[in-house]
This record gives structure tokens, C-alpha cells and sequence, in this order.
């Protein structure tokens, strides 16, 4: 009989994420004569402290087609029958797997040794154990499922999880080996334990002359993404779409390219995120292209077991949605006798409203409670119907088991509060139009804003002018403090002069003080007759008040003058000054900057009116 054996791996999407090798590893051998067939998938432990696991299926693939291989060249070269297989044929299959196993990981320990930065990331404990040598191979751990078909020999061998499904010729999906309970408590068999021969169903092998028409091996990465049903339903589905896709004329024995896409996808799909447990994904088998597949069958005693289990796993989850449903329907009541109460008078209008919205939260609940309990139990009745079907492949009778009813929730319960809804709608009608009051006259303030704004900016053309005529406004005073500062320096060179001609009108005066008898016989001797006294007056009048002179010259204002600096006035008080020479003297005290705008004059004025 003619078969195929295929095999497909895919990195799983909890292994993508976080940028990790795949694990699992596959393995297919189509002899090229047809005389047999090999499909092997290992799965390499996710356990930091098991770094090389990927290594390690791989080295578990490689060592199943090498001593199965041999295991059916000798079956062969020595044309041997079942019944001459000596009765520890299984033992010396397993240890030699074992053994070939062990070899290359010694190899690749040599080839490569584990390094510091191997093991930095482990615990201490685990560093020092590693770095003394002992349980290096634990680095490589892994399970490892394979099976062979050669003419009248079918071979079978499991370490770990992982599910390996037959097909027998009537059509039964059935383990054919026996269950390593170690594999539900978290602690599968691995090729690294070094008790496999000593543990009870640590490496199970089954040696067979029960050719069946299928076998399929599986990681967990797909084993645990599905029940049992599911599962067999599943390997339905990849066999029959694999042998529809045969083309009869064709002379290969291996699955032709469109198998293997559709193979890869298969396995890809629950391999991704969202489907299934997000592990890495192997699949692997051996079928024959010339049975049709069967629809899957079961033992009569599985199925009957399987067709109670369901059972009470369906009531199990009825009676919870039912008690999860009554407790929303109670929590409805109270909350609508309190709406009530505060609708009557006895409470406030926002206790009602509050009251009102804790009702519909609580409906939406209830709606979904009543939706996916509909949904478990469309799947549970679907299962019960495989279930009935199985034992009657098996040909077994049905008993009927009994199924919690589902009750039915009053439509009250589950539509909306019209009058509730009515409330909303014009509370949020309000709210709108609130909203749009706000706004409007948001966006009045801000038109307002932006027009007074424009007010008050100048036009580019007016902005450029004044900066014009600033500029030039700027270049006048800069020219007149240039002169200020040369009138300055004039002044101050007047005053100079001005306080020499003081001290020698000092001397002066100091050098004609003498005795009373001297100034008395002085003043004699110098009288001169009147009339020359008053010509003397009159020269002077024709040449003029020196004092009325200076008097002109300070207060000659002119609109040109643009600063007045401080002024400055020396101090008047001397006894032996005249009030015309201290009002002549005060008057020679300003500068020319000092006469802007008649500041000057009113204030000399007062000043002069002061002294007076």
C-alpha cells in the first residue's frame, strides 16, 4: 500500500513576541522506493535552564529517521516477517535512539562549549551545576513523538506530551499508546532524563503488525487548543483535504507543492495569535492515498465516557449562567422598587434618574448572561449530537442523560426602559444646546477680541511712516546733543573765566580797604565836582547796562531749542553784593540749553522776585 509522510513546524506568536527561536521541530522520510515511511515532531522545552532545546528536538528528529530508518533496512535486508522480531526489539529501539540522541549532543557540546555568557542569565545554583559538567544535556531537553510504517511493521514511540491519533482500518481515531500521567502535572518526560528505562511510561514504544491507515503526531501547541473531539474532527479535516487535493496520475510520493502550502498554513493558523495557545506548532504523519479518510469513530467505551463527561460539563455550565442570571434579575427588582419609591415622592428626582441608569447597566449585563449561554448551549447540544453519533459508529446504543433546562428570561428584563431612554435623550438635547450657548458666545468674546485687536493695529504703510518719522526724530536729537554737549563746553569755559574774574575783583576790593581815617580823606580828595558826576552818568548811559546786555543774551529763545539740561545756580547770600550785581550774577548762571518752552524765564523770574 502506498503512503505519504508529511511534517510542518511554525514558531508560535508567544515565542515571536518576545524574538525566540521555534522550539518544536518536525520531520518527514519518504523512502525513495516506497518500501517505508517515517514522520517524527519534537518539542523543545521553554525553560531557560534549557537554552539549546531547539537543538535538541532537532538532534530528536535526526536520531528518529536514522534508527528507525535502520531499524526497517535490516527488517528488510533480512526479509523478515513480525513474528520473527525477537521480543526486545521495542527496548533495543529505544535505547538506541537514546543512545544516538546522547551522541549528538556530546558532538555539539564539543564542537561548542557552553560559555559564561550561556549561562549568565540562570541561577546561581544552576551556573555553578552547569560549570562542574554535570547535567549539560538538560541544556538540550525536549519531547519526541515517531512513528514508522515498513510493509507488515508499524512502529510507535512517545516521550513527553504532545498526541499521537490512529487511525485503525474500521475507521477508530484511538491513541495508540498508553497516557503518561507525569505529562498533567507539569513535568513531561524529556530525552534528557536519564531515568527513561527505569520510569514506568517514561519512553513508551509500541512495536505492531496493525498497520493503521493513518497516523498523526502533534506538539502540545496544537494538542491544547482544542478537545478531544475537536481534535479528532480536526485531523478529519487535514486528511481529507489532503487526499482531495491527490493527483492520481502523478508518480511522487511526498505531498506536492499546493499539500504543503495548505499543510504550512494549517499550521501557521494555530500557531499565530489569537488561535489556540500562541505556542510553537508541529504536525506531522503518515496516510494513505488510496483509503478514503474516515469520519471519525471511537471506541464504544471512550465514546460512551466521552458522551457522559459532555454531559456534565454542560450542566455544569448551565448552572452557573443560571445562577449568574438570577442573582442580575433580583439585583433588577430591588433597583425598580427604589426608582418607584423615589418616582412617588419619597425620594429625589436624581435618586430616580441614578436608580434608572443602574437598571439598564444591569440589563446589558443580563443581555450578555442570556446570549453566551445560548451560545454554550447551541455547542454543547452540537457535541452531545458527536457524541451519540460516536457510539452509534461504534455500535453502541444511546442512553438519553439529563440536561438542566434553560429558563427563560421575562422580555421586560431585557428591552430598554422607553421612558429612561426618553429622559436621556433630553437631558443630552440640553446638554447640546447648552454646549452650543457656550460656544457662541465663546466665539462672540473672541470676535470681539480680534476687532479690537485690528483696532488697534496700524496699517503697514502707517507703521512704516512713523518708523520714519522716528528715524528722522531720532537723527534731530542726536544733532542736538551734539550741540548741547558744544554749548556745554562753551559754558564751561565762561565759567571759568567768570570765577577768575571773581577772585581778582576780591583782591581788588581787599587791596582798597583801608583805615577809616585813609578812606575818609580818600573819599575827599576823589570828590569831583557835580557836574562832572553827571557826565560821567551820561557816557554811561549811552554805552549801556552790561547787566541789561547779558539779560538779553540768556533769555534770546528761539523754537530750535530742544533740551534743557539741570540748572545750575551759584549761590547768592554775600552781604558785601548789591542785589543788582547778585540779580547780574544769577542771571550769567544759565546756560543757552536752559531756555525751552519759557521754562527758563518764569523761573528766573521767581527766582529774582526771591531774592528781592
Amino acid at each position: 500500500m502506498e503512503y505519504r509522510a508529511f511534517d510542518s513546524f511554525h514558531t508560535g506568536f508567544s515565542h515571536r513576541k518576545k524574538d525566540l527561536d521555534c522550539e518544536d521541530r518536525s520531520l518527514s522520510y519518504n523512502d525513495d522506493f516506497g518500501r517505508y515511511y517515517i514522520a517524527v515532531t519534537c518539542d523543545g522545552h521553554s525553560d531557560k535552564n534549557c537554552f539549546r532545546s531547539s537543538r535538541g528536538a532537532q538532534f530528536g528528529c535526526e536520531a528518529a529517521k536514522e534508527m528507525i530508518g535502520s531499524f526497517f533496512e535490516t527488517y528488510l535486508n533480512e526479509e523478515m516477517s513480525f513474528s520473527d522480531l525477537p521480543g526486545n526489539a521495542a527496548e533495543r529501539l529505544k535505547q538506541s535512539i537514546k543512545q544516538c540522541w546522547d551522541n549528538k549532543v556530546s558532538e555539539d557540546l564539543n564542537e561548542d562549549p557552553v560559555t559564561d555568557e550561556d549561562l549568565s542569565p540562570l541561577s546561581e545554583r544552576v551556573r555553578e551545576y552547569y560549570k562542574s559538567g554535570k547535567g549539560l544535556k538538560n541544556i538540550y531537553g525536549a519531547t519526541f513523538l515517531a512513528a514508522g510504517i515498513c510493509k507488515d511493521l508499524f512502529i510507535v514511540m512517545h516521550i513527553g506530551d504532545g498526541i499521537i491519533m490512529c487511525i485503525s482500518p474500521d475507521g477508530i481515531y484511538m491513541e495508540p499508546l498508553e497516557y503518561d500521567e507525569k505529562s498533567d502535572m507539569g513535568e513531561p518526560a524529556s530525552l534528557c532524563d536519564e531515568d527513561l528505562f527505569t520510569r514506568d511510561k517514561a519512553f513508551r514504544c509500541v512495536i505492531s503488525a496493525n498497520i493503521p491507515s493513518a497516523v498523526i503526531l502533534s506538539s502540545d501547541g496544537i494538542g491544547d487548543s482544542v478537545d478531544d473531539i475537536q481534535y479528532r474532527e480536526l485531523i478529519y479535516t487535514v486528511l481529507s483535504k489532503l487526499s482531495s487535493m491527490e493527483d492520481s496520475e502523478r508518480k511522487i510520493i511526498v505531498l506536492d507543492p499546493e499539500q504543503q502550502k495548505y499543510l504550512d498554513s494549517f499550521v501557521a493558523y494555530y500557531a499565530a495569535e489569537g488561535n489556540g495557545v500562541e505556542d510553537d506548532c508541529s504536525f506531522a504523519g503518515i496516510y494513505s492515498p488510496d483509503k478514503e479518510i474516515p469520519k471519525v469513530a471511537l471506541p464504544l467505551e471512550y465514546a460512551s465516557r466521552l458522551y457522559k463527561n459532555t454531559a456534565d460539563e454542560f450542566n455544569s455550565v448551565i448552572e452557573d449562567y443560571e445562577k449568574r442570571k438570577k442573582g442580575v434579575l433580583n439585583s433588577i427588582d430591588e433597583a425598580a422598587n427604589k426608582a418607584a419609591s423615589a418616582l412617588r415622592g419619597s425620594g429625589s428626582a436624581s435618586v430616580w434618574a441614578e436608580t434608572k441608569g443602574k437598571i439598564e447597566d444591569l440589563k446589558s449585563i443580563l443581555r450578555a448572561i442570556v446570549e453566551n449561554e445560548a451560545k454554550k448551549k447551541a455547542a454543547f447540544e452540537k457535541r452531545l449530537d458527536s457524541c451519540r453519533e460516536y457510539i452509534i459508529r461504534a455500535g453502541g446504543t444511546v442512553k438519553e442523560v439529563n440536561i438542566i433546562p434553560v429558563s427563560d428570561v421575562d422580555e421586560s428584563y431585557l428591552a430598554e426602559d422607553k421612558e429612561y431612554q426618553k429622559f436621556i435623550s433630553l437631558r443630552e438635547e440640553n446638554r447640546k444646546k447648552q454646549t452650543a450657548k457656550d460656544t457662541e458666545a465663546e466665539t462672540e468674546t473672541v470676535e470681539k477680541q480680534t476687532a479690537s485687536d485690528e483696532d488697534q493695529t496700524d496699517p503697514g504703510e502707517n507703521q512704516t511712516e512713523t518708523g520714519e518719522k522716528q528715524t528722522a526724530s531720532d537723527e534731530d536729537q542726536a544733532e542736538s546733543v551734539e550741540k548741547q554737549t558744544e554749548s556745554d563746553e562753551k559754558q564751561t569755559g565762561s565759567e571759568e573765566e567768570q570765577t577768575e574774574s571773581e577772585e581778582e575783583q576780591t583782591e581788588s576790593e581787599e587791596n582798597q580797604t583801608e583805615p577809616e581815617e585813609n578812606q575818609t580823606e580818600s573819599e575827599e580828595n576823589q570828590t569831583e565836582p557835580e557836574e562832572n558826576q553827571m557826565t560821567s552818568g551820561e557816557e554811561q548811559a549811552a554805552a549801556g547796562d552790561p547787566a541789561e546786555k547779558t539779560k538779553e543774551a540768556v533769555f534770546d529763545d528761539t523754537d530750535d531749542q530742544t533740551d534743557a539740561p539741570d540748572v545750575k545756580l551759584i549761590p547768592i547770600g554775600n552781604d558785601n553784593i548789591d542785589g543788582q550785581d547778585s540779580k547780574q550774577k544769577a542771571e550769567s548762571s544759565f546756560t543757552e540749553g536752559e531756555k525751552k518752552n519759557g521754562r527758563l524765564k518764569k523761573f528766573f523770574s521767581k527766582f529774582t522776585n526771591d531774592q528781592k
